[in-house]
């Protein structure tokens, strides 16, 4: 054990090194899935650089591997930095069953700073889980939607000063929204 001579480490390295140009859509997909998070960051972005966004989109939307779903909405993230339309599907996955990736869709949503989002991104602040209350704050925030304040205050109230994240990212949308 502990040997860097491993199957699995000679297999990442060798991923690592080789280019992933000639590589097909299917092949990439499954690299989504691939323990190494370096390797799942270059496949990622070479179905970015292809602009394979129904791709990136479907492994965001399949349930069965948590990563690559990751992957996929971060993909879709990217393209849309240069096509705002793209991020409309993200707005779907703020009611996803993950919390993981209700946090990451608003994470993005926020990140583009999607105002068409804002609707979708309220109910967040009162989700179950904290990292997506807290995303859906900093991107309301973000897009300077003043009227998720009362939410906003609200989530401050039920926080109680609890978890310090939380209170940050309220009292920065709040500042954001002015």
């Amino acid at each position: 054990a502990g040997s860097g001579a491993s199957p699995a480490r000679t297999e990442t390295r060798t991923l690592i090194a080789a280019s992933f140009k000639e590589r097909s859509i299917p092949d990439l997909l499954g690299l989504l899935r691939h323990p190494d998070m370096r390797v799942r960051t270059k496949a990622q972005f070479e179905l970015v650089d292809r602009g394979a966004a129904s791709d990136l989109l479907a492994s965001a939307r399949q349930t069965h591997h948590q990563l690559a779903r990751i992957h996929g909405l971060w993909g879709i993230g990217q393209l849309a930095r240069k096509d705002l339309t793209l991020a409309r599907p993200l707005v779907d996955f703020l009611r996803d069953g993950d919390p993981e990736i209700r946090a990451q869709a608003a994470k993005l949503l926020g990140d583009l700073r999607y105002g068409a989002a804002s609707g979708d991104l309220l109910p967040l602040l009162h989700d179950p889980q904290p990292r997506p209350r807290f995303f859906a704050a900093e991107a309301l925030g973000r897009v300077r939607h003043s009227a998720a304040i009362p939410s906003i205050i609200e989530m401050l109230a039920e926080n109680d000063d609890q978890d310090v994240y939380l209170r940050h990212a309220g009292a920065l949308a709040l500042a954001r929204i002015g």
